[in-house]
């Protein structure tokens, strides 16, 4: 689990005193050299090092590394536009203009995918199977190449309109987002299609992109991020429906100039391309670059732990609360994570807050048997046995035969 964190500073409204903040937030990327974009802007694709993929959505694929070193990757494409990384590590790279799809290796070599059943394909998404789904955004259908290179239609719906972005959700099946509307469509293992959610702010959704439990979302055309629960539920998570710029720092009060690709690194971290001034996307050859945006999404026990060092137990526990009364987060099930992060606070030696977070999750999910067993075994480490038995004991009341309790229960009523 990565623990890294940055802490926002702001002034409270009475303006009396200073409270730290730990809250998601969105910063440029420093670039060796700027990212030529004429005014295009393309997909993003992140591989498991770490490295960026651009497309400019003319005929260049740009390389950034995780210290922002750029360098051309791939040229003489046809309307470079939506990506994605394969099992390989190769990148897939969909031509708009060119109807094709193209594999580029990590030498940055290029071969033909397909160019059958492609009609202004965008959005690329693989499965763990190999199979490869492509957005025909021209033609309002879903793509799907083999691994041995069989193109077919694998989806056609009236709900299509431009279907531009698609991304893998947590059972694998399909979610696409529309260009020219503001609906997102879930595609099941059939290709039959179904209306998932709409996302305000009109004018339509670019890409998308499954990370940490929800959906993110980018409007183009609206200037704005969104994040979309598994439920359907729409949060604005960064940007302004009515100011378009590049500023930094706490995700809702930061701006975006229309953003459009969108992945995630192998953190679960979010990087978007947007350009760097007001020019109108997709334009007939304005000047410009393309810059690239990180967002940090926190999660529950980044929140806790920073706020832990900053301000005490306390505050941290108030900062677990807030989060899981977020409309937002509410879906999200945080006991593995959680539970992970009190044996690293046990490892650390700090018992005190150990077994508070454990507390807390015992106290969030009343009726599972980990949180008290983790509590038990606390308990019994530190040698306050009582307590760790009488933990032991709730934790068999809730999972009755479980052999683990048992034998640790057992072992200290032999004591």
């Amino acid at each position: 689990m990565k623990f890294l964190f940055v802490l926002v500073f702001a002034l409270s409204i009475s303006g009396l005193s200073a409270q730290s903040k730990v809250t998601n937030t969105v910063e440029t990327l420093p670039l060796s050299e700027p990212i030529p974009g004429m005014g295009r802007l393309g997909g993003v694709a992140v591989d498991q090092l770490g490295i960026i993929y651009v497309a400019d959505f003319r005929d260049k694929v740009w390389k950034i590394t995780p210290t922002g070193e750029r360098t051309l990757f791939a040229d003489e494409l046809y309307g470079a536009s939506g990506n994605a990384i394969d099992e390989k590590g190769n990148l897939l790279q969909s031509n708009f203009i060119g109807n094709s799809l193209v594999r580029i290796d990590r030498s940055g070599k290029s071969e033909l995918v397909t160019d059958q059943n492609l009609n202004g394909p965008v959005g690329v998404a693989t499965d763990a199977e190999g199979n490869i789904f492509v957005c025909n955004c021209s033609g309002n259908t879903i793509a799907k190449i083999t691994k041995d290179g069989t193109s077919s239609i694998f989806s056609t719906s009236d709900l299509f309109n431009c279907p531009n972005g698609i991304t893998l959700g947590p059972k694998n099946e399909l979610y696409v987002t529309n260009f020219q509307n503001d609906i997102i469509v879930k595609v099941d293992s059939q290709g039959k299609a179904t209306n998932f959610a709409t996302v305000p702010g009109a004018q339509g959704i670019a890409h998308i992109v499954y990370s940490k439990e929800n959906f993110y979302v980018t409007k183009i055309k609206t200037n704005t991020v969104h994040r979309v629960t598994p439920n359907g539920e729409s949060f604005l998570l960064g940007g302004s429906f009515t100011a378009r710029g590049n500023k930094d720092g706490e995700a809702l009060a930061a701006t975006f100039a229309q953003p459009n690709g969108i992945a995630k690194d192998p953190f679960g971290e979010l990087y978007v391309n947007t350009l760097d001034g007001e020019w109108i996307v997709n334009g007939p050859g304005q000047p410009g670059h393309i810059e690239i945006r990180k967002i940090d999404i926190k999660t529950i026990t980044e929140i806790f732990d920073a706020t832990l060092e900053a301000e005490g137990l306390e505050a941290a526990v108030e900062s677990y609360w807030a989060y899981r009364k977020d409309p937002s987060h509410q879906h999200e099930d945080t006991g593995v994570e959680t539970g992970t992060y009190g044996w690293q606070l046990m490892v650390q030696r700090k018992i005190k807050e150990s077994i508070r977070v454990f507390s807390l999750l015992s106290e969030t999910y009343p009726d599972r048997w980990r949180p008290y067993y983790y509590l038990g075994q606390v308990h019994a480490i530190i040698g306050q046995n009582d307590q760790a038995v009488a933990y032991y004991k709730t934790a068999l009341e809730k999972d009755p035969g479980n052999a683990s309790v048992q034998t640790n229960l057992d072992a200290l009523l032999k004591q």
